[in-house]
């Protein structure tokens, strides 16, 4: 009898800080992805997409234009007129990141600058074009915005979900015993996180050809199951380790 009752008290010891592990991967997890450039990539170009931010490779050589500043200044500028005149250090850069939006809107104004200094012109047929892309490439941030914050509601349920686990392993006690709650509060993290990452793929356009799922999108996903398993371990280690005595 004695033995069994050793068995019980490791078997939900193990449980317990199996749990306190997985929450605590989630909530690395799911902070980490929302400063990554890899959500969606391509092996075509050197251009990946985070939530809210773009990131060039400029060492790739379809990357045609090189990572100087003047191009950084160009793609990532809140105000595109406040660059006129202004002198840039040409030393190459071999990697450039900036806010999906400002790149959204400069990208496509530098194309139409550029065809119009080759002597192109910018016809009705081009124009619309570009809208049209422009129009995309900001609704895909926006997409990102949106599964972000979905995801940062998860992270915060995480922590509070790290919190109470812990309390409750090192068998003390929250105001009303709150810390029973823990493997709730890991759901509601696990599936904060998931719909963030479902939110994002079904508000986002569709790619252009070449680009797929980045590591961040694996990385979203694997922290939304690790704080579901987390609840699920902790319920079933009874959220509390039994004192030794």
């Amino acid at each position: 009898m004695l033995d069994d009752s050793n068995d019980i008290k490791h078997r939900n010891h193990t449980l317990a800080w199996a749990s306190l592990t997985c929450i605590t991967l989630a909530l690395i997890l799911s902070i980490l992805v929302q400063f990554t450039n890899s959500w969606q990539t391509s092996e075509y170009d050197g251009v990946s997409y985070g939530l809210d931010s773009v990131a060039i490779d400029c060492s790739d050589p379809q990357w045609l234009w090189g990572c100087d500043d003047e191009v950084h200044a160009i793609l990532f500028t809140d105000d595109w007129d406040d660059l006129e005149g202004e002198e840039f250090d040409m030393s190459e850069k071999k990697y450039l990141r900036g806010p999906h939006d400002n790149y959204c809107v400069n990208y496509i104004r530098m194309m139409l600058n550029w065809e119009l200094a080759w002597g192109g012109s910018n016809s009705n047929e081009n124009l619309e074009a570009a809208e049209h892309w422009e129009e995309k490439c900001l609704n895909s941030n926006k997409a990102g915005e949106t599964g972000g914050i979905v995801i940062w509601m998860g992270a915060i349920s995480a922590l509070f979900g790290t919190t109470f686990i812990l309390i409750s392993n090192i068998d003390k006690t929250l105001p009303s015993n709150a810390e029973r709650y823990g493997h709730f509060i890991a759901w509601v993290s696990g599936g904060f996180i998931l719909l963030g990452c479902l939110t994002w793929v079904l508000m986002r356009p569709e790619p252009p050809i070449g680009y797929d799922f980045g590591m961040s999108f694996y990385m979203t996903i694997i922290a939304g199951v690790l704080a579901i398993c987390a609840g699920f371990l902790s319920m079933f280690g009874k959220n509390k380790i039994p004192n030794e005595d």
